[in-house]
């Protein structure tokens, strides 16, 4: 299970095989999907998620738990945040086209620095939104 409580568990495609090629990038066991649209194709509550462009997730943890499936939700600026491993899954997220165009959203960490390919958000303090791709097939 990758998901969160969510209805949407739809993606366009082509976005969807960017994310599986920058996960098989690394070792990203944990991660956790907040979606990205419902069957209709809209975002629901987040309109930026027209057409499954758009993806949301949790942050990764140091314990390795997926947040809100096994464990309790970690903010961005918390001490608990693998940071390590979020700048290489952002990273990894880059090589394939993600936050290319524009960047993804992420506020700041603990220690105020902003994360790989991330422009500050107050509203993602929560969950990283990945966004601005420019497909990199390879």
């Amino acid at each position: 299970k990758i998901y969160a409580t969510t209805s949407r568990l739809y993606h366009n495609p082509y976005a969807f095989a960017t994310i599986l090629g920058a996960l098989a990038e690394g070792d990203f066991q944990d991660i956790v999907c907040n979606g990205s649209v419902g069957i209709d194709g809209t975002g629901a509550y987040s309109v930026s998620h027209v057409n499954g462009f758009n993806t949301d997730f949790k942050y990764f943890r140091k314990d390795k738990k997926r947040g809100l499936i096994e464990a309790e939700l970690i903010y961005v600026n918390d001490q608990r945040l693998d940071k390590v491993r979020q700048n290489q899954f952002l990273d990894a997220l880059y090589k394939f086209g993600w936050g290319n165009v524009t960047s993804n959203l992420a506020n700041k960490t603990v220690d105020g620095s902003d994360l790989n390919h991330c422009a500050q958000d107050p509203d993602h303090k929560n969950h990283l939104h990945i966004q601005g791709l420019k497909i990199n097939f390879i």
